[in-house]
């Protein structure tokens, strides 16, 4: 007896018609630019967060900046729960 071969819903062997499927990829040029202001605006963000790391640890003692960063980070994944 032959082994009969496994389809899945999404395989080349099947016969899903790919137009009845939407595509999740689909961009418009609006949300191309949507995405790119907010990398840009992630990456500013991330820069001057790590200006003022360093300007705040050589300013105070590194024990006093690390126990105020575990502090709101205490606070923060507290309120997330």
């Amino acid at each position: 007896m032959r082994a009969r071969k496994a389809s899945f819903p999404l395989s080349p062997a099947s016969r899903v018609n790919s137009a009845s499927i939407p595509s999740l990829f689909a961009l418009t040029a609006e949300d191309a630019l949507k995405g790119d202001l907010l990398c840009l605006a992630g990456a500013l963000l991330y820069g001057i967060c790590n200006v003022a790391q360093e300007y705040l640890v050589k300013q105070r003692p590194s024990y006093e900046y690390l126990g105020m960063v575990g502090f709101w980070a205490s606070i923060i994944s507290g309120i997330q729960m």
